[in-house]
């Protein structure tokens, strides 16, 4: 189970009178049916089946209260994993519950009695995506931000419509529905019948940075990992593992293996690309069965579906193919590994770093913004003059606000807080909430006990893939000596073994090429959308957008069409507004 409604009703309302109505309206909007249903004057809380027909973790007591778990929550002890005594654990003290879990989940607790009370627990890093709505008759608390949208008349959020349009991502607390807010990592919520509270429980960022060598910075490393791949061990009876030509697939892999785990790799591309090609070599040198699914063409009936899953708040064309990767593989596995987060350990977005990385100084701030969120091409002349931004000083404004906590930390902990707490928790995140809606996922390499020793490693140990090359030549020589996709290896750089790394003179000359050469806006060759056409379509029905410029948009005026994304996104933004249409309160 991925998706769930919960209400509590105000004082002076009856969630019963209108919850039925609520859950048939969820069930139109996600095509899923009810797994489990609990509903009584003051509190209201409906489950839904995955695709693949599995469901939730629920149980309730003698006395009306109850527990639902969305997604995959890894209790820290052996008895936390019994959900009655993991009930009774949250109803005595919630917030102490919340620090003995792990994983990519929601936890709901419904306390009934005199004084009823909705507790939610967000996971630790804010990926399984929860929003809440407040409306006249109570609060709403739901793991779709288009459920909510779809429970009562909504509109679209100009902000966010011109950051997903701009960037394929949300961010912030924002949804991309007015009123409709996702709530934030690692924190416990307590909501009552005429109040709301909240507290953060938990941050990979007031990790203290150890000093050691790069020896043990990779021992430590590879210690984790494989407590984390142990910890997951016997979750799922079938498992498959994302497997690429990269870094962060094949340390989860690896750890996995060392873990003892059984599991099937799997890998999807064009049969001669190297992702697929490396794949294959490395289930060899590990030894597992692998998997290969041929590319997918998007259909209109999996862009509609990929919509509904990603909640409008994803590019349904790019991930229409992912949805039909993963409903492939629903028929044989029942839980999906991936390498997510395996690149923090690697000091992604450094690059942006022109120093040292544990220079204690403010970020550049409007850098970062330039190279990570700024697109190409401004949507902002999209929309009418009122609803427009500038969307340089806007995403200046999210990382100032995001990285408020930590300008008197280093370089490396700035730029770690940006790249996790905005765009893993809503791209990652988002993405991997639409997956889980399929069938259960997870991306072990994200645990707090991964994140808390990743974090505290030296950044010089970190910067360049150096303590991964490491701890992979080290625990896993065989795997570390198969080339990565750009054909050097995934170990140290020595003088006896640099003549394997001249193929890093060819990714660097194509990386500034990429930079310096100009980029070509359009359709592109080999893409096939049901969603682009050369009219704005519906969306021009949307009260944000000026109708002119969508016109000249999807025109072939001067000779090419606007932004192929951009375009892509505002067919989402379409999609959404249809479903909407349909269920009358658009």
């Amino acid at each position: 189970m991925s998706t769930f409604l919960a209400f509590i009703a105000k004082r002076s309302q009856d969630a019963a009178k209108t919850f039925a109505t609520d859950v048939e309206t969820a069930q139109s909007v996600k095509r899923r049916s009810v797994d489990v249903i609990r509903v009584n004057a003051a509190l209201g809380m409906a489950a839904f089946k995955r695709m693949d027909g599995s469901g939730s973790v629920f149980t309730e007591d003698a006395n009306g209260n109850w527990l639902l778990i969305a997604g995959t929550c890894i209790p820290a002890s052996a008895k936390l994993r019994d959900p009655a005594f993991l009930l009774a654990s949250a109803l005595d003290d919630p917030y102490k519950l919340a620090r003995e879990l792990d994983g990519f989940f929601a936890l709901l607790v419904g306390e009934a009695g005199p004084n009823p009370k909705l507790h939610v627990i967000t996971d630790p890093n804010g990926s399984f995506h929860v929003y809440s709505r407040v409306v006249d008759s109570g609060v709403f608390v739901s793991s779709s931000s288009l459920v909510l949208a779809a429970t009562r008349p909504v509109s679209i959020d100009p902000v966010a419509a011109q950051e997903f349009i701009a960037t394929g991502v949300i961010y912030e607390e924002r949804s991309l529905y007015s009123g409709v807010r996702k709530l934030p990592p690692a924190t416990v919520h307590e909501y009552t019948q005429d109040s709301h509270r909240a507290k953060n429980y938990w941050s990979p960022f007031e990790s203290r940075t150890e000093r050691e060598s790069m020896l043990e910075s990779a021992d430590r490393l590879w210690e984790a990992l494989t407590a984390a791949a142990k910890s997951v061990t016997g979750i799922a009876s079938s498992p498959i593992c994302d497997l690429t030509g990269g870094y962060d697939s094949r340390i989860l892999n690896a750890a996995c293996k060392h873990a003892g785990m059984a599991f099937t790799t799997t890998v999807s591309g064009g049969p001669s690309t190297p992702d697929v090609l490396i794949s294959r070599k490395l289930a060899q040198v590990l030894d597992v069965p692998h998997s290969y699914t041929p590319p997918v063409a998007q259909e209109p009936h999996s862009i509609d579906e990929a919509v509904r899953l990603g909640d409008g708040e994803l590019d349904a064309t790019e991930y229409a193919c992912v949805y039909e990767v993963h409903k492939r593989h629903t028929s044989g596995f029942d839980f999906s590994f991936n390498g997510s987060y395996g690149e923090v350990a690697r000091g992604y977005w450094w690059e942006l770093l022109d120093r040292d990385p544990s220079v204690i100084r403010p970020l550049d701030i409007d850098r970062v913004a330039d190279a990570r969120f700024v697109g190409l091409t401004s949507s902002s002349g999209l929309f009418l003059k009122d609803n427009r931004i500038d969307l340089r000083s806007h995403f200046s404004g999210v990382l100032r606000r995001t990285l408020e906590s930590q300008i008197d930390r280093s370089l490396a902990s700035q730029m770690d807080m940006a790249y996790i707490r905005i765009r893993m928790q809503r791209w990652q995140g988002r993405i991997a909430s639409a997956t889980d809606q399929v069938r259960p996922c997870l991306s072990p390499l994200g645990l707090r006990r991964v994140l808390d020793v990743v974090l505290s490693i030296p950044p010089a140990h970190r910067r360049r893939s150096r303590v991964v090359r490491h701890m992979l030549d080290r625990h896993a020589h065989r795997v570390a000596n198969v080339p990565l996709e750009h054909g050097y290896p995934a170990v140290p750089f020595k003088i006896r073994n640099g003549h394997r790394f001249a193929p890093l003179l060819g990714y660097y000359a194509s990386r500034v090429a990429a930079r310096v050469l100009p980029r070509r806006a359009g359709l592109g060759s080999g893409v096939q959308t049901g969603l682009a056409n050369d009219r704005p379509g519906d969306i021009v029905a949307i009260p944000i957008f000026d109708e002119a410029a969508l016109a000249k948009f999807f025109s072939n005026e001067n000779g090419s069409r606007g932004d192929f994304g951009a375009m892509c996104r505002l067919r989402t933004i379409e999609g959404v507004h249809q479903i909407l249409s349909r269920s009358s309160i658009d």
